[in-house]
């Protein structure tokens, strides 16, 4: 039986407020030393008992379809080294007695397996030979702990991580299966997982999503012409009526896939400097997330006004 360990965990949680004459907008900042502990915080805002453990270093394509598990079984997702859990996440895992690691042991190593194991926790590991493979054993689970999907969302597992990243709230809000590809064929066992389900988005563009792959599945095209129009598109077709956002830089998607779980009814936006911002019009919160520089945040909180 694991220890119980009660201890105070002091949250590098920066909050300020702006006001205009027309608009009241809050300003939140998560950021941790370091990724690991950036996904640290971030679980702070859930109650859970169960957690996934994706490595953030050489296997983020494995973590791309965790956002609908995070949905389907209300855990957080921790970013951790192959041999490796580091302190502020081993504290965290006291909350939980089940753990899913997501990825072959390349990924995320046996010894930390086992260790898990030894200390009395639940493991099951979700991997394959490869990042399609995962995904697939991914989704499988998102069945067994839910049910039935009523959409998933296809993407390209070797360009579309920015794609991926601007579904992970609506794929953890509605348990739907992420589906990777390399974007011109499907593996036969997803496409039997993808069909099954009716509603279906293929995520991007011709460059990212080939026509013959998207008719093949009878999907949904959703995307831009770059990342940024493709993560609004998404926003606007998936969510009505927000005010409420979470900033993520848009070349760095760790933070918005450790903050899938929390972002359900808030969507990602990833942003930089010279980014377009409109879709942040009317926002009376913007949570940035992962440390994003001081000109973006202002740029973003005048897109909001």
């Amino acid at each position: 039986m694991k220890k119980i360990i009660s201890t105070i965990i002091t949250s590098v949680l920066i909050l300020s407020t702006t006001i205009s004459s027309s608009l009241a907008l809050s300003q939140v900042e998560i950021k941790g030393k370091d990724r690991y502990e950036t996904s640290a915080l971030i679980s702070d805002k859930q109650n859970y008992t169960t957690a996934i453990l994706v490595n953030s270093t050489n296997s983020i394509a494995d973590g791309l379809s965790a956002s609908a598990l995070s949905g389907a079984s209300n855990a957080p997702i921790f970013l951790i080294k192959q041999n490796r859990i580091p302190t502020s996440i081993e504290l965290r895992l006291e909350c939980a007695n089940k753990i899913y690691i997501i990825g072959s042991e390349n990924a995320i190593s046996k010894n930390i397996e086992n260790s898990l194991k030894k200390s009395g926790f639940y493991v099951n590991r979700l991997g394959g030979k490869n990042r399609y493979e995962t995904s697939i054993n991914v989704a499988k689970e998102v069945k067994k702990v839910k049910g039935g999907a009523s959409e998933t969302f296809i993407v390209n597992g070797v360009k579309g991580e920015a794609d991926a990243m601007s579904v992970s709230s609506v794929a953890a809000r509605d348990s739907a299966p992420v589906i990777l590809t390399n974007g011109e064929k499907i593996h036969p066992e997803a496409e039997k997982i993808v069909k099954s389900i009716p509603n279906r988005y293929a995520i991007g563009l011709d460059g990212v999503m080939s026509e013959k792959l998207v008719k093949s599945l009878k999907a949904t095209r959703v995307g831009g012409k770059n990342r940024y129009e493709t993560n609004k598109n998404i926003i606007q077709k998936f969510y009505r009526n927000v005010s409420s956002y979470y900033l993520s830089k848009s070349n760095q998607f760790v933070d918005a896939l450790s903050a899938s779980p929390i972002t359900k009814y808030s969507p990602i936006v990833l942003v930089s400097k010279n980014s377009d911002k409109s879709v942040l019009k009317g926002a009376t919160k913007i949570t940035a997330l992962g440390g994003i520089d001081k000109e973006t945040i202002d740029n973003c909180i005048k897109a909001a006004k």
